[in-house]
C-alpha cells in the first residue's frame, strides 16, 4: 500500500506518536479484513458483509489520511532542500 514510503513511514512512526497510532490502526484493520476475507472463503466467517464493508471503508479513510500526511511531509522536505540551495 505504501511501499514507496517505507523509509519515511518508519521514521515518522519513531518520531511522531500520533502518526504511529494512525499507521498501527491501519495495519490492524488490514489484518482484520484479511482474516475475515479468509474465513468468508472457507464459509466460517461470523461477520456480515456489512461489517466487512464498514472495515474496508475505515481502512480507505485511514489510507487517504496517511497518504495526505506523507505527501505533505515529502513536499515540505523537498521545499526545505530547495531553499537551502
Amino acid at each position: 500500500m505504501f511501499t514507496a514510503h517505507l523509509d519515511l513511514i518508519s521514521e515518522l512512526k519513531s518520531k511522531i506518536p500520533a502518526f504511529a497510532y494512525l499507521y498501527n490502526k491501519y495495519e490492524k484493520l488490514e489484518q482484520e479484513i484479511a482474516h475475515h476475507e479468509f474465513h468468508r472463503k472457507s464459509g466460517s466467517d461470523l461477520y456480515s458483509s456489512d461489517t466487512l464493508i464498514f472495515l474496508k471503508q475505515q481502512k480507505k479513510e485511514l489510507h487517504d489520511e496517511i497518504y495526505k500526511l506523507l505527501k505533505k511531509i515529502q513536499m515540505d522536505n523537498n521545499f526545505n532542500k530547495l531553499s537551502q540551495v
